[in-house]
């Protein structure tokens, strides 16, 4: 008994282990459920925030693998029946997921998750093995008279579609249409028990479908920034950015005297050319004992340093024998000069901006073309299955023949058994006319009436069996007619069937052909994209160098607007400065000016020099 007891003990802890493991799964599929809808909730409000990019590796492959699971959740496995509420469930997260994203910070991440997971083409064909999932696609279609529910399914499904498809609108509606149809051909087919044939033709209808809805699809390489845009864009910034070359009527030799413009106020003095060599390397010549010309026209009576700035444009440099002018006035050439500053600040953001695009662009690895065979393979469905709709034709026209044999034989039996009761109508009317004249001379002849009851009772027997062979004949009659109805009406289901199928056929093969147009357009889209992402590659270098010219730019034009500044403090020109209050305060606003820039310069050099170690 102790034993006994014991075992019932042993049986009760593992049921309840049972029970204990099924709510520890059961709450752990919850819980990851609830996590993955928090995780998207979150995730969504910090990209709307910008605080993190949707177009990571990590988030990318997040976001794919979480659409395999949804797509997943329309297979109706285990016995149990897919709902209408459930697909609108997945759809309308898929749609919202992509119009979300669409106000982020990407508005192409959800679609390439989507188009890389192959989520599509899993969720297509589960919705076509359930009774739920075919109905969302008739409504897909457009069919009316659907309920609500399946109605709002169908939008979704459309709407995801068409953001996901690279052929136009019309022919997606189209090819839903073939695909409910196609779907629905099957399951009638599998419901009323069809020859092996008969089912593998449907399945191939239908997978042929499914092969033009993937061709339909985008590729993930194609949904993204425009390489060609981006690469003429890239090339229009690098020519923008090359400093404009400047005409220059005669460059003078080295050793040759010459005036030279001081970036500082842009006044002109004597120098000497050390070396031509795109630019022009001068030194700064000073007076001397012996010197020529007046006091001014030597920069070292400025008190400004004469080792700066030697080397100068041509523009820069004149052989005239007279004294240039200044090129404009002061104020007017320090504006000038930050205003030149502002726009090598700006230039030097703008390359920087490009030099990280391309980075970007260019740590991607180069895929092969994904749409090379697609259109091949198109085709080769497409004469397979015009081959099928040669069949199709010989098995109608078989059908039709049968169904006109079958005609001419109900008309033929029709006519005999008509004139066999007209017949038979003839020899009753025969038999009632010698049945009265009979009863007429039996009143007349009452004494042959012996042997007149005894003819009487012959003829009514003869009129008996003629009544009863009448009805016989209208029973056969009638017996034949409808059985030869039901075999014409079971030929003309046929037929239509058959003809259904024809025209389905014939309408995924119209669309074969247009798909496989707009895969060759692709296909060539694709080739130019390749071409133009190889030369995006080539683009990194000259857009480090053109960035790199701007900050020298930029330093350069701040090393001449301190010059500028260090003359006119520090010139011959200090007291009339410092007695003109309008140019002090046009000084002063022009010195805040110059130090935003100043420290905005500084925190991008610095920034740059941390990327770069």
């Amino acid at each position: 008994a102790s034993s006994v007891q014991r075992f019932a003990e042993q049986a009760e802890l593992q049921h309840l282990g049972e029970q204990f493991l099924a709510s520890a799964q059961t709450l752990a599929e919850q819980s990851e459920a609830a996590l993955s809808n928090v995780a998207d909730k979150v995730t969504g409000g910090v990209s709307s925030l910008g605080l993190t990019s949707e177009d990571s590796p990590k988030r990318s492959g997040d976001l794919a693998q979480r659409f395999v699971r949804e797509a997943k959740q329309l297979e109706s496995a285990g016995g149990t029946r897919l709902m209408v509420a459930e697909v609108a469930e997945v759809l309308h997260t898929w749609q919202e997921r992509g119009e979300r994203t669409r106000q982020g910070l990407s508005s192409t991440s959800a679609l390439k998750a989507l188009l890389q997971s192959q989520a599509l083409h899993i969720a297509l064909t589960d919705l076509t093995r359930s009774r739920a999932g075919r109905a969302v696609l008739s409504a897909a279609a457009g069919e009316q008279g659907r309920p609500v529910l399946e109605t709002e399914a169908g939008n979704h499904l459309k709407e995801v579609m068409l953001r996901a498809c690279a052929v136009p609108a019309p022919l997606v509606k189209q090819l839903l249409t073939l695909l409910s149809e196609a779907a629905e051909e099957k399951c009638q087919a599998r419901r009323d028990g069809a020859d092996a044939v008969l089912l593998h033709s449907a399945s191939q209808d239908l997978q042929w479908i499914l092969a033009l809805f993937s061709a339909s699809l985008l590729d993930a390489s194609e949904v993204g920034p425009d390489d060609a845009a981006d690469l003429r864009s890239v090339e229009a910034l690098l020519a923008t950015s090359e400093a404009p070359k400047e005409a220059v009527e005669t460059v003078p030799a080295a050793g040759d005297e010459v005036w030279a413009c001081w970036p500082g106020d842009g006044r002109w003095f004597r120098a000497k050319v050390t070396r031509v060599s795109g630019r022009v390397e001068i030194a700064w010549l000073r007076r001397g004992s012996e010197g020529t010309g007046q006091e001014d026209e030597y920069l070292s009576s400025t008190g400004c340093d004469e080792l700066q700035f030697t080397r100068l444009p041509p523009a820069s440099v004149s052989a005239a024998k007279e004294r240039p002018n200044p090129v404009v006035q002061e104020a007017d050439r320090w504006q000038e000069q930050l205003s030149r500053v502002e726009e090598c600040g700006a230039r030097f953001r703008t390359m920087r901006a490009v030099c990280q695009k391309l980075s970007s662009r260019s740590s991607e690895a180069l895929r092969e073309d994904p749409l090379q065979g697609l259109a091949d393979q198109l085709t080769a469905l497409r004469k397979e299955n015009e081959a099928r709709i040669s069949s199709l034709l010989n098995v109608a026209e078989e059908r039709a023949s049968v169904g006109g044999g079958i005609n001419e034989q109900l008309a033929c039996s029709t006519e005999g058994f008509q004139a066999e009761i007209d017949s038979m109508k003839q020899e009753q009317q025969v038999l009632q006319t010698r049945l009265d004249t009979l009863r007429k001379e039996r009143q007349e002849l009452a004494e042959k009436l012996q042997a007149m009851d005894e003819q009487i009772l012959v003829v009514t027997a003869a009129c008996k069996e003629a009544a009863q062979r009448e009805n016989q004949v209208r029973a056969s009659a009638q017996r034949v007619s409808v059985e030869l109805q039901r075999e014409l009406s079971m030929e003309e289901v046929e037929a239509r069937k058959v003809g259904d199928r024809q025209r389905l056929l014939m309408e995924a093969t119209a669309a074969s052909r247009d798909i496989e147009g707009l895969l060759a357009t692709r296909a060539e889209a694709a080739t130019a994209r390749r071409a133009a992402q190889e030369e995006l590659r080539q683009q990194p270098p000259k857009a480090a160098k053109a960035c790199l010219q701007s900050e020298k730019d930029r330093g350069r034009a701040l090393e001449e607007l301190m010059a500028g500044w260090h003359s006119a403090i520090w010139g011959p020109k200090a007291k009339e400065l410092a007695a003109d209050p309008g140019a002090l305060s046009a000084l002063r606003a022009l010195h805040a000016r110059a130090g935003g820039q100043l420290q905005q310069a500084w925190k991008e050099t610095v920034q740059l020099a941390a990327e770069c170690l």
